[in-house]
């Protein structure tokens, strides 16, 4: 299975050369994922430099930077992202709808997390972004960062950069993410220990989710 999306993604690149270099390095961002999701994490690293390489040579800045910070999912959440704090998304064996035990064990663990290379692979790439002006990928890197807080257990800190994604999404006009974004900082003042009774804020998630899926559902979507 892996390896015919492998071959999907290396007749995508081949379609791509005639496009543009920055596209190319798009595919190339992609057979990384699939590679580090296949559990193959020196292939996955390979190809990410690879596609910097490609961005690079395209004078494409941003895509450059987005690379580096796709990299930092690497350590900071094997599993998943960290912009769903390492959650895995699963259809549920139970009538409850929860997990199996080993799912949520492995997502809420942090033994596996590199803080220290996570920590250097997220200065670096911030430094990428602002100089890029890659703003989108400035607000991940703050979602990040707000998941490496967690993990180290610094809740004030882990407030402090979600409310700074919430700030980037919102100025930038990328809505999903500014939902995400307010999801997370309502997260974080729960793992900080306070009550969180705003539900107008909450409540407005639910609204925006709710209108995001029937707008897919009529356009075929989904």
């Amino acid at each position: 299975m892996i390896q015919l999306q492998i071959h999907q993604c290396e007749w995508a690149r081949d379609n791509t050369r005639e496009l543009s270099l920055s596209a190319l390095g798009f595919v190339e961002r992609s057979i990384a994922d699939v590679w580090w999701h296949a559990g193959e994490s020196a292939h996955a690293h390979h190809q990410v430099h690879r596609a910097v390489a490609v961005y690079e040579s395209a004078n494409d800045p941003v895509g450059a930077a987005a690379c580096h910070a796709f990299e930092c999912d690497f350590a900071l959440a094997p599993w998943s992202s960290a912009l769903v704090r390492n959650l895995q998304l699963f259809e549920g064996i139970y009538p409850t709808s929860e997990l199996a035990w080993p799912i949520e064990e492995r997502e809420g663990a942090t033994a596996t997390v590199d803080v220290a290379a996570a920590t250097e692979l997220i200065a670096r790439s911030r430094a990428l972004a602002e100089k890029a002006g890659a703003t989108r990928v400035l607000g991940f890197l703050s979602l990040c960062e707000g998941y490496l807080a967690r993990i180290r257990r610094d809740h004030s800190r882990q407030l402090e950069h979600t409310a700074s994604a919430v700030d980037i999404f919102r100025n930038y006009g990328d809505e999903i993410h500014f939902q995400l974004a307010v999801a997370h900082n309502l997260l974080a003042r729960i793992d900080a220990g306070r009550m969180v009774d705003d539900r107008e804020e909450s409540g407005a998630i639910g609204t925006w989710g709710q209108l995001m899926a029937a707008s897919l559902m009529r356009s075929g979507s989904v």
